[in-house]
């Protein structure tokens, strides 16, 4: 099974969301075979309400309703509510929990340290998975990284730094942390470029648990594969380029 755990539907954070792009992401998405899309809009962008209610809320996209955050479209495809949040002294943490959990929280940018996030959520008792995105690029290593990347479930490896896919793997197994992947995708061309493959039966396992805990089983048992698509560096500038044409 193949999961991207790290997709926005927003171009910008001032974006409303464009459903007839968003419908093409997911249907791009399917015939590139993944099967699940983290969804991690920023948490302080200003369409994250609107998004999150209509596709999770009002079930805009007409799909199977699982459990709260958690969609099976009519192409196949699952989508599972997270968010990505830009924490205060520098960096961003992704976090996959239900969407109640994810509406709760502050929408200013900066908010949280990484510390003071992941007590709110201990806090909560609810499920979640925490996953340190892009580390290595400019400005986005944490504050507190030491203090609390025992408390953190995953490393990123993310697919926009092809460049850096050994230092990112290096950096997961110096602090014992699985690696996940995901592609960073502001666009349906850019999903994909980086994932992270599981066994397809750990959805069967433990019928009872929410997919949230059933995934962070997975995790921290250190069974995922984050991969990087090979010609990553020619799909990102593709990305870049579609991007800024739409703009």
């Amino acid at each position: 099974m193949w999961i991207d755990t790290h997709v926005h539907l927003l171009s910008t954070k001032k974006s409303r969301p464009d459903w007839e792009e968003i419908d093409f992401t997911f249907q791009v998405a399917s015939k590139k075979g993944i099967d699940v899309i983290f969804l991690t809009e920023h948490r302080d962008a200003l369409g994250f309400d609107e998004l999150y209610s209509e596709i999770f809320g009002e079930n805009k996209l007409g799909g199977d309703v699982q459990e709260n955050g958690v969609i099976v479209l009519p192409c196949g495809l699952m989508i599972s509510s997270g968010a990505e949040i830009s924490l205060k002294g520098g960096g961003d943490i992704g976090v996959h929990a239900s969407v109640k959990a994810l509406m709760d929280l502050k929408s200013l940018s900066m908010a949280y340290t990484a510390t003071e996030l992941l007590s709110e959520f201990e806090a909560g008792g609810g499920s979640y998975v925490t996953v340190a995105h892009h580390l290595l690029g400019d400005g986005k290593w944490w504050c507190d990284f030491e203090d609390v990347i025992e408390k953190v479930d995953a490393i990123e490896v993310p697919g926009k730094h092809p460049h850096l896919l050994s230092q990112y793997q290096g950096l997961a197994q110096k602090y014992s942390k699985t690696g996940v992947s995901g592609s960073d995708a502001h666009t349906w061309i850019q999903v994909g470029v980086g994932k992270t493959l599981v066994a397809t039966g750990f959805l069967d396992e433990g019928r009872e648990e929410n997919f949230i805990r059933k995934f962070k089983k997975v995790v921290t048992e250190g069974v995922t594969v984050p991969c990087v698509h090979k010609s990553a560096e020619e799909v990102l500038r593709l990305s870049s380029y579609y991007r800024s044409r739409c703009l």
